[in-house]
């Protein structure tokens, strides 16, 4: 299992190599199947499949029992207020142009780079999800979340045309 594309592949055979990725959100989760010989141990088959994750598959009770003081932190952190969104940022754009979302990461990356008095001609970053505008309104550390699943790191380059 491998793979950071953000989409689905469910299953591919690549040089030889068995290949699934499980989209992202945790919207999948990836399966892979190895049937191996009892006594030569050799390999059989292999089969690599990603399952919807919808209410067909609950949650482990065990390990939501165990992760409860986490969870019950992390929803406490994401329902935190950071402030409130003038008007509707869209997430698609005329082809060539950055889209409302993307200008706004950008823009979020430049004012942290320039507070700790880093040069920045230039942003590049997409957004996860074309069909969902960022509304207007009240919003929470859960709401940015949903622009940016993960704490970024920020690489910076020196480009010249030489």
């Amino acid at each position: 299992i491998a793979g950071h594309t953000h989409q689905i592949i469910p299953s591919r055979i690549t040089n030889g190599v068995l290949f699934t990725q499980a989209d992202h959100f945790g919207i999948h989760v990836g399966r892979v199947d190895l049937l191996f010989h009892r006594n030569s141990k050799k390999l059989l088959h292999r089969e690599a499949v990603c399952e919807f994750m919808d209410n067909r598959l609950s949650l482990d009770p065990a390990v939501i029992s165990r992760a409860k003081s986490q969870l019950a932190e992390s929803d406490a952190a994401l329902a935190q207020p950071i402030g409130e969104l003038a008007e509707t940022f869209r997430a698609r754009s005329r082809p060539g142009e950055p889209s409302d979302l993307e200008i706004l990461i950008g823009a979020a990356i430049v004012e942290a780079l320039r507070e700790r008095s880093v040069p920045v001609d230039g942003v590049m970053h997409g957004v996860f999800d074309e069909k969902r505008d960022f509304a207007a309104g009240p919003k929470t550390v859960n709401d940015i979340w949903n622009i940016l699943p993960y704490e970024n790191y920020v690489v910076t380059a020196e480009l010249s045309p030489d």
